[in-house]
């Protein structure tokens, strides 16, 4: 997928709006252009739409 700069655009925005680190906001600004689900055990994702998110299991 190349990085668009719309996606940089909107990567930036989310990345202030939700306070998260900006390959965060790429990763997630990537996925909403192909209206994709993200699925992750990344924390900084699991309160956003169209996330899955999945605590990591402690052993």
């Amino acid at each position: 997928m190349e990085l668009t700069p719309t996606i940089c655009t909107e990567a930036a925005r989310i990345s202030l709006h939700h306070k998260l680190p900006m390959a965060d906001s790429i990763i997630y600004a990537t996925a909403q252009s192909l209206y994709a689900t993200v699925w992750t055990q990344g924390a900084d994702f699991k309160d956003l739409s169209k996330v899955k998110f999945l605590p990591k299991l402690r052993p």
